[in-house]
């Protein structure tokens, strides 16, 4: 998709992950709809925002590829180079570890994890 498509698309979504967050609070599968609000923001250059959902998103549920991707992105885009690094870190060694395998197996989105890999290069963080 064209980036003014996706920038629509992203601003179309946010306001529905907040709304299906604030009603549907015991939904088991909750830790996916603050991934994919991060996701969202992320694509907005929300990076505060994006950067909280992420957080809140591996709260609920930790060990989840995309939303610790999304955590080392947004906390490397907002300064915080050490969250980053502990990111990649804390995912080093499991079967798809986030420094190393994950940008290579995620077939359905490789686009936008190589614009993710691309930010964090520009910002110093080697993955």
């Amino acid at each position: 998709l064209p980036d003014a498509m996706k920038k629509r698309c992203a601003l179309a979504t946010v306001p529905i992950f907040e709304r299906i967050i604030q009603v549907n609070p015991e939904d088991p599968l909750y830790f996916l709809f603050y991934e994919g609000l991060a996701e969202a923001q992320y694509g907005l250059e929300y990076y505060t925002a994006a950067f909280d959902a992420a957080r809140q998103s591996l709260a609920l549920k930790g060990g989840m590829i995309p939303a610790e991707l999304l955590l080392t992105a947004t906390s490397a885009h907002l300064g915080m180079k050490d969250v980053a690094y502990d990111t990649i870190k804390a995912t080093s060694g499991r079967p798809q570890d986030l420094a190393g395998r994950v940008f290579g197996h995620i077939r359905d989105r490789a686009s936008y994890f190589r614009q993710i890999r691309d930010d964090l290069h520009q910002v110093d963080i080697p993955v």
